[in-house]
């Protein structure tokens, strides 16, 4: 039954991320790493800010997540 999640979550064209309770990248399908344009190795135990998202974005998501 995980191998099943884990091919949906590889393959779906949506982005699929979990992040650790101070807001940091844990993990990225690939599609998310697709959108960002930046490879993996560069977004994980990143915040969204640090990611570069434009200052408008970030507040409403982190608050969101929060």
């Amino acid at each position: 039954m995980a191998h099943m999640y884990y091919l949906a979550v590889e393959s779906t064209s949506e982005a699929i991320t979990w992040w650790d309770k101070n807001l940091k990248l844990l993990f990225a399908n690939p599609a998310f790493v697709t959108q960002a344009g930046v490879p993996l190795s560069q977004l994980v135990g990143k915040t969204i800010r640090e990611m570069g998202h434009p200052e408008l974005l970030a507040p409403p998501w982190i608050k969101k997540c929060n």
